[in-house]
């Protein structure tokens, strides 16, 4: 400094590493709610088996700052194990398993404009395996086997701003483009069954803000609106249908005043049409 030399930019990195894993076990039986004429009563077995599925996820994640700058990056290696023993089998044999992996890298960058504001972008991959409910009926009858797991491709880019004491804004724009995503074939009698879409895709923007109006009063408005499509069709769901149970357009809007040990609220939600 005392030769006019600018002191050095510290520069830190940052690992961590680790292993996720979970097992389940369940143990299912059913019963018909009937014998003979009477109903609403435990009938004869038509259900006993036993689900077991297991998943591993080890992962790696790196984290850089220098000055203004900060950069992670990760990867994760899935994988989930279903394996299903059909003890009751006067129906057929229903016994079977199938196992999904993948490996799901991560990547974002963070540019702090001031201490108040920071831009950041991201992007990922993503695997989603069917669940135990998703695969419990097929339209042939027996678990699903056939589903295959989705995988997806993620961006994000976004600014999060603290404009005042007690007040945080925040705006991304968004994009997700997903390849066999687990949607709905059939369902009728009680049970819905599942098939695999081709492509889907959902792009859109957000707009959330936090507002500390006083010590003990706080307010929050947010409103979203999103573009979500089949980008090629699947059964009876033409290319560039609106995915069911996603709105354009959705807002809320809160109130909340906290007391000595009470407390009270306002609430308000409103969205654009929602397609069953």
């Amino acid at each position: 400094n005392s030769a006019g030399q600018k002191p050095p930019c510290s520069v830190s990195l940052a690992a961590t590493a680790g292993i996720s894993t979970e097992h389940s076990r369940d143990a299912r039986r059913s019963f018909e709610n009937f014998d003979g004429d009477r109903v609403g009563v435990q009938g004869r077995l038509r259900r006993d088996e036993t689900n077991i599925v297991d998943s591993t996820d080890p992962y790696l994640q790196l984290e850089w700052r220098q000055g203004a700058w900060i950069a992670h990056t990760g990867v994760r290696y899935s994988r989930v194990s279903f394996d299903v023993r059909d003890r009751f089998t006067a129906n057929g044999d229903d016994s079977g398993s199938r196992d999904y992996s993948r490996t799901t890298p991560v990547a974002g960058i963070v540019y702090k404009l001031s201490p108040a504001t920071s831009l950041y972008a991201s992007a990922a991959r993503r695997l989603e395996a069917p669940t135990l409910n998703e695969w419990f009926y097929s339209t042939a009858g027996g678990f699903n086997f056939g589903l295959d797991a989705a995988s997806s491709r993620h961006i994000e880019l976004g600014a999060k701003m603290n404009p005042s004491a007690g007040t945080r804004v925040q705006a991304a724009l968004f994009q997700a483009q997903t390849r066999d995503e687990l949607v709905v074939d059939s369902s009728s009698g009680g049970r819905t069954s599942y098939r695999n879409a081709a492509r889907t895709l959902r792009r859109g923007a957000e707009l959330s803000a936090d507002i500390r109006l006083s010590r003990s009063l706080q307010a929050r408005v947010a409103a979203s609106a999103i573009h979500a499509v089949y980008e090629e069709g699947v059964g009876n769901a033409a290319a560039g249908n609106r995915l069911p149970g996603v709105p354009r357009a959705h807002g809320f809007a809160d109130i909340a005043w906290t007391g000595d040990g009470l407390s009270a609220g306002v609430e308000a939600q409103a969205s654009s049409r929602i397609y069953a």
